[in-house]
């Protein structure tokens, strides 16, 4: 039943976390992807920092459907941050404006970073 389904996914979970960690671009993007759609669900503004860091390691490696994720966390955190103005998410948009940042290497992103994250 379903603990037998949460401890399915759980050791999915584990066996992507290795590959990702291992390096793998593909598992590293499909992480941030999955942390990307939880914390959607949790609501929870942290996991979009993880989410970024695994976009950012995937899209490093040349995936550029990472880098492309990575611009539309950025997008929706922005919007976010713009109507409500949590300091919270503006921190969190400083930090994947950085991550951005380090993918494009652009410094025109580095200074937009620096910007939120004051």
């Amino acid at each position: 039943g379903l603990e037998k389904r949460k401890s399915i996914k759980q050791q999915a979970m584990f066996a992507l976390r290795i590959s990702a960690d291992s390096g793998s671009a593909t598992a590293q993007h499909v992480m941030g992807l999955l942390l990307d759609y939880s914390t959607w669900v949790s609501g929870d503004e942290a996991g979009f920092l993880d989410a970024a860091r695994w976009m950012r390691k995937a899209a490093a490696q040349g995936v550029s459907e990472a880098s492309y994720e990575l611009g539309e966390i950025k997008s929706h955190l922005i919007m976010i941050a713009q109507i409500f103005g949590s300091a919270t998410i503006q921190h969190t948009v400083g930090f994947i404006l950085y991550y951005s940042a380090c993918a494009s290497g652009a410094k025109a992103d580095f200074l937009d970073a620096a910007r939120w994250i004051r």
